[in-house]
């Protein structure tokens, strides 16, 4: 099984929000427990820029997301 997040399903996953339901969370954990790469579209790197600069949500938010993405054992890649 694959997945393949929306910016607010990666942001909440990343932030371990109460936003995401169970079901969601279940889903990405199990994807990556399977070795499985989340993907995660490039549009949604540019929607946090957007979302920080309109102060929707803080810039730690964003860094942690490209951190994520930067690192090859997080389970998460981005796709265009």
């Amino acid at each position: 099984m694959s997945a393949v997040l929306d910016t607010h399903a990666v942001l909440w996953y990343l932030e371990n929000s109460a936003e995401l339901s169970s079901v969601a969370r279940t889903a990405i954990e199990e994807a990556m427990r399977l070795g499985h790469r989340v993907r995660v579209s490039a549009i949604s790197v540019i929607e946090a820029v957007y979302l920080v600069e309109r102060k929707r949500i803080p810039a730690s938010a964003l860094q942690r997301l490209r951190d994520t993405l930067a690192d090859q054992n997080a389970g998460l890649a981005i796709v265009q």
